[in-house]
C-alpha cells in the first residue's frame, strides 16, 4: 500500500501480508531504511521483493526477505541519483 501513512508521514507506504494478518513497514523491526514521508513503500511487488522508489529523496530501493526466515536486506543502484526512484518496478 504504497499510498499509506505511517503515523504523521505521509505515503510512507505499507506491505501487508494476504493471510496471518501481518504486516510491515519501514519502523518495522529488522526493516532497513527510516520511514519517510514519500517513500510509497509498497509501490510494486514480486515474490520477495518489495520496491521502495521514493526512499532518500526518490534514489530508491528495494527490500527483500520480509516476512521470511532469513534476512531482511535493502538494495540500492550503485551510483544512485536523487528522482532515479530505483525499486519503482521490481519482478
Amino acid at each position: 500500500m504504497p499510498g499509506e501513512d505511517v503515523g504523521t508521514l505521509k505515503d510512507a507506504g505499507q506491505v501487508s501480508a494476504l493471510t496471518g494478518g501481518l504486516g510491515w513497514t519501514q519502523h518495522s523491526a529488522g526493516a532497513p531504511g527510516q520511514a519517510e514521508a514519500g517513500d510509497r513503500m509498497g509501490a510494486s511487488l514480486a515474490e520477495g521483493l518489495v520496491g521502495v522508489p521514493g526512499e532518500n529523496d526518490g534514489r530508491g530501493m528495494v527490500i527483500s526477505g520480509l516476512g521470511g526466515t532469513g534476512p531482511v536486506t535493502g538494495f540500492a543502484a550503485l551510483e544512485p541519483h536523487a528522482g532515479d526512484q530505483f525499486g519503482a518496478a521490481v519482478g
